[in-house]
């Protein structure tokens, strides 16, 4: 009987019942997204023109926030030098409603629109404008100084360069106090070339051809 006992004890010993418990912890990390603001395309103001004249048409810039690089489409084509750039030069023959659609490189896209109003500019209007531009010297390495005069009193400027696909190169706009303005500009950074040399008054405006060479 006292083997028995021995043996059941010896069982025992050698054959334990084991009963386990495992707990679980949840942890919380904080975790910052950092988003882009939202994309906004910039069509720019509408503006007023005459029939065989060109604009430079879209905002400075054409596009912000999302994710650069952009792509750009302009609908309609018509009178557009180049509808898949930023800054195209439109030469509408008639009044045109363009609009501007932004793509960032994460695909999300945003629309604006800018109406190009087209009139005759016949007769004493046509003959009116008192702005003069010109450029000094012409051709030059992309140096350059554009005299401005005709200008009425505080009349407010706006000075464009252009390359011949439409690409803005330069952009200024100034409050003019004098009838005599002038401006060095310096380019010589971009392709030799023609470009188009733009200057816009509050009612006139003048345009030359500019030789980079």
């Amino acid at each position: 009987m006292n083997q028995l006992k021995n043996l059941s004890y010896l069982s025992l010993m050698i054959f334990p019942m084991c009963i386990s418990s495992v707990g679980y912890a949840q942890t919380y990390v904080p975790v910052q997204i950092n988003q882009p603001a939202a994309l906004q395309a910039n069509a720019g103001l509408g503006k007023t023109m005459c029939v065989g004249d060109s604009v430079l048409i879209g905002g400075i810039p054409s596009a912000t926030n999302g994710t650069a690089p952009y792509t750009y489409s302009w609908t309609p084509i018509i009178g557009l030098s180049n509808a898949g750039i930023a800054n195209p030069m439109a030469s509408p023959a008639t009044t045109e409603f363009y609009s501007l659609t932004v793509t960032d490189s994460k695909g999300c896209t945003h629309s604006d629109s800018a109406t190009i109003t087209v009139n005759t500019c016949t007769g004493i209007t046509e003959n009116t404008s008192s702005l003069y531009m010109d450029i000094f010297p012409n051709p030059n390495n992309g140096n350059f100084i554009i005299v401005i005069e005709g200008q009425k009193g505080t009349e407010q400027l706006n000075i464009e360069v252009m390359s011949s696909f439409g690409q803005l190169v330069y952009h200024e706009q100034v409050s003019k106090v004098d009838v005599k303005y002038e401006k060095q500009v310096n380019i010589s950074n971009y392709a030799k070339g023609m470009y188009l040399v733009r200057v816009q008054g509050n009612d006139n405006y003048a345009i030359k051809k500019l030789f980079v060479y």
